[in-house]
């Protein structure tokens, strides 16, 4: 890779984020984001497996991947939008960032389009290491159920807006705080907040 390949991938995240305020398409908190990479740069695993459920333009997915790669590990990243426009703009942002960063991301990124409502859960097979939640809140719930018997025992389950949104998460917050099944944390990473959950 070269020299000033982090450079390259923090200002091409940077002028990602700016692009998705611009048009409108909600993107995570800085902190939250460097809180993701951090998660990925630290995770135990070498070759991880990431669902994200909600993608947007890929920002967060983004961060995730750059963690991977400061770490020296391999893993790929499956995003699920809803969105027509914003997905094939999301196609378009891989393209884009290959170009700059001398990188096929399509290879590690692989945007799906699709309602989360509509997922079965197994569209992305077993042995899930990070289910990362960021869609219509009232699908929080149902997605982690969905994709449970997927995530491998010890994945994490991370979702956002657990604070901003308590009230709309309820059913969502007492399931992650099931003792038997999780070890969760919330943190307020944004005012917003994001929670993380091992599954036991």
């Amino acid at each position: 890779m070269e020299i000033n390949f982090k450079n390259d991938f923090i200002n091409f995240l940077k002028k990602l984020r700016e692009k998705s305020i611009d048009i409108g398409v909600m993107a995570l908190p800085e902190n939250s984001a460097y809180f993701l990479c951090l998660i990925t740069y630290i995770y135990r695993e070498n070759n991880l497996k990431i669902v994200e459920l909600g993608s947007g333009l890929l920002y967060s997915a983004l961060w995730m991947l750059y963690g991977i790669f400061i770490s020296g590990k391999k893993g790929e990243i499956y995003t699920v939008e809803k969105n027509d426009e914003i997905y094939k703009e999301s196609l378009r942002i891989l393209e884009e960032g290959s170009e700059i960063l001398k990188i096929d991301l399509k290879e590690i990124i692989k945007p799906f389009k699709k309602d989360a409502s509509l997922l079965k859960g197994d569209e992305f097979g077993k042995n899930i290491d990070i289910l990362f939640l960021d869609i219509d809140k009232k699908l929080y719930l149902e997605s982690l159920n969905k994709f449970f018997p997927y995530i491998k025992k010890e994945g994490l389950i991370i979702a956002h807006n657990v604070i901003s949104h308590k009230d709309e998460l309820k059913n969502f917050l007492e399931e992650i705080s099931n003792f038997n099944k999780y070890f969760t944390i919330i943190l307020e990473t944004d005012p917003q907040g994001i929670s993380v959950s091992i599954k036991k």
